[in-house]
């Protein structure tokens, strides 16, 4: 995504928020993006703050918890968000050519268990503060 996020103008920890709002709709507070996608709080928070006074998102007050802010994706960020989703799909038919769907299923489905067992994993070694 570098080069889109040159092409653009903007940062690549930009278009990667971009593309996590874009994608994933049901997860709108700096939170998830530091928790799902993995972006450290400090990167999140610049961005938004750039991104919010360039244009590419709104950052409003949550209604369900004034502690939180909802960050919502603006029309000036859908030309980003579409090439990125372009790329995103080029790059998984590349690596996905030539194989069944239904494997394609299974692996994906596979994949996201080791993910999953993964991040317990990790959680469990930041818990005991090892």
């Amino acid at each position: 995504m570098k080069p889109l996020a040159k092409a653009c103008g903007c940062s690549s920890t930009a278009v990667d928020i971009i593309l996590f709002l874009g994608n994933n709709p049901a997860y709108t507070l700096a939170r998830d993006i530091v928790e799902i996608r993995g972006i450290r709080a400090n990167l999140v928070s610049m961005n938004l703050e750039t991104m919010e006074k360039e244009g590419y998102v709104t950052i409003q007050t949550s209604a369900r918890d004034r502690r939180q802010k909802e960050i919502h994706l603006t029309q000036k960020a859908r030309p980003i968000l579409e090439k990125g989703q372009a790329l995103q799909s080029l790059f998984f038919d590349r690596i996905f050519a030539g194989i069944d769907p239904q494997d394609q299923e299974t692996f994906v489905r596979v994949f996201k268990t080791i993910v999953d067992n993964l991040d317990k994993k990790n959680k469990k070694i930041q818990e005991s503060g090892a």
